[in-house]
């Protein structure tokens, strides 16, 4: 990634990442290191299935396998970038302007929103392509089953 934002957020239970996958093509880590770039991710209390995207085969393993869901929303990274972008060029083309002119002026000011013009296009783009990295990680207590008789929701597949 050459630049872009990561939030990592702990599940308190794996069956929550549901809620956060939906339709989306993510990228699942699993605990032994391997990764897959996979659809159709239903996580279940015992197990997990998914379609690998590379080989287009279905797969079920054992929810305690996985280590992470890596979730790329691209209009929240396009978002990041116009603001830094923006900000980063107003403060770039103001610190140039001054520095050349001694002060800054109504043509100067001009520069100074056109390089802030600049820096927000160029920031949108770059956060557009890249995005903004959500990892959905799955620590190790929150892999322990839950008991139905106790009000826990469970949701096997």
């Amino acid at each position: 990634m050459v630049c872009g934002c990561t939030m990592t957020n702990q599940l308190a239970s794996p069956l929550d990442a549901n809620l956060e996958v939906g339709d989306r093509v993510v990228k699942l880590e699993l605990r032994s290191g391997q990764t897959y770039d996979v659809r159709d991710l239903r996580v279940g209390g015992d197990s997990s299935r998914f379609t690998d995207q590379g080989s287009n085969t279905p797969v079920t393993l054992a929810t305690r396998e996985i280590a992470s869901i890596h979730i790329v929303n691209h209009t929240a990274g396009a978002a990041e970038g116009l603001i830094l972008g923006g900000v980063g060029g107003l403060i770039v083309s103001y610190v140039a302007v001054a520095a050349t002119h001694g002060r800054v002026d109504n043509l100067g000011w001009f520069l100074v929103f056109g390089g802030s013009i600049l820096g927000g296009a160029g920031g949108f783009t770059v956060g557009a392509i890249n995005g903004h990295d959500y990892i959905l990680a799955f620590p190790a207590d929150s892999l322990e089953a839950k008991d139905p008789a106790n009000g826990d929701s469970r949701s096997d597949l």
